[in-house]
């Protein structure tokens, strides 16, 4: 988070550059940065109207009294590109990543060491080919050779994106509510969840004791809650026989069979009370079907304020390194 600290900074610098001097930061007062936090105008023609009118109402930068330096500041604030950070938004990216973070420090257990990063680096042996998920149940090699850190920070962060878009099964927090509809209930921390990262984590070359142990126990388990499914589906029936349990697993493992890749989703754009914090409901469901990174990282710029554009933004900043040095060759057949 130390790297989102510094982004704010720079954020702001950006925003105060005018020509080859900056203005200070005493320019910027608390009604300024409350009134253009999470806008993104260079991507929003309502973000970027909204801007044009606040400093025309003299609302924003009310100390800058020059024409001049109130038409750079316009120019810089809508061309500035992504979220418009604060420590406001800082501080909601903390409720967004602290459901992931209990669950990849649960998965680490004993083997954590300092920070998450740190520790999942020590563990990480790369395997024989670098993949990365195009959507739940398909990968695609990446051609391009990668140095081990590339290939760490490549794996690493998809642990990220699949934590995101499990984190109610993974642990015992829940979407936000809708206005209208029943709060959500507790889903996790779901069992078969727990396995499926612990199984993404070991085949991108996390040596995680913890995880390892999961996966040896995965056929057992799966035969269990089978069984216990039965017992609850008919609890007329005294015993099941081996046979009924494999029809249970077959039909669940014919839902999971892999699916054409679909074309991206197109989303909807996002008002300022849905742009940060923990995901309400309805965003999380297209969260589970957009956190893959060839989705994040690759093709053209998002030209919405929708929830890719916002997972983007946030990714490359917290991973700011795959921004740099892998993001072009994730993924050719994905597009932003």
């Amino acid at each position: 988070m130390t790297l989102y600290l510094d982004y704010i900074a720079k954020a702001w610098k950006r925003i105060l550059r005018c020509g080859d001097t900056m203005l200070p930061f005493s320019a910027i007062d608390a009604v300024t940065v409350q009134s253009l936090e999470l806008l993104a105008p260079k991507h929003s023609d309502i973000d970027k109207s909204l801007v044009i009118d606040l400093m025309e109402r003299g609302e924003i930068f009310p100390s800058q009294n020059g024409r001049g330096i109130r038409k750079t500041l316009v120019e810089n604030i809508c061309d500035f590109p992504g979220v418009i950070p604060s420590l406001w938004t800082f501080f909601e990216t903390l409720k967004y990543l602290e459901p992931l973070c209990e669950a990849l420090r649960q998965l680490l257990g004993a083997q954590m060491k300092r920070t998450i990063r740190s520790s999942l680096a020590g563990l990480f042996f790369p395997p024989s080919k670098n993949m990365v998920q195009l959507n739940e149940t398909e990968d695609v090699e990446i051609k391009v050779e990668l140095s081990q850190k590339d290939a760490m920070m490549v794996a690493y962060t998809e642990l990220w994106a699949f934590c995101s878009r499990h984190f109610d099964g993974l642990t015992a927090y829940t979407p936000r509510k809708e206005t209208g509809v029943p709060k959500p209930h507790v889903k996790g921390p779901n069992p078969v969840a727990w396995q499926h990262l612990a199984k993404f984590a070991v085949s991108r070359g996390f040596q995680i004791t913890h995880a390892k142990d999961l996966v040896a126990k995965e056929e057992r388990y799966h035969s269990e809650l089978a069984l216990d499914y039965l017992r609850k589906a008919k609890p007329m029936c005294a015993t099941f026989s081996s046979d009924h349990v494999q029809r249970v697993l077959t039909a669940v493992r014919s839902y999971e069979s892999p699916k054409a890749h679909e074309s991206i989703l197109e989303l909807p754009h996002l008002s300022l009370d849905r742009r940060s914090g923990r995901p309400f409901e309805r965003d999380f469901i297209k969260e589970k079907e957009i956190m893959f990174l060839p989705q994040l990282y690759s093709g053209a710029p998002c030209e919405n304020v929708n929830l890719r554009l916002l997972r983007h933004d946030l990714f490359s900043r917290i991973f700011v390194s795959l921004e740099l040095q892998v993001c072009d060759v994730l993924c050719t057949k994905s597009p932003c």
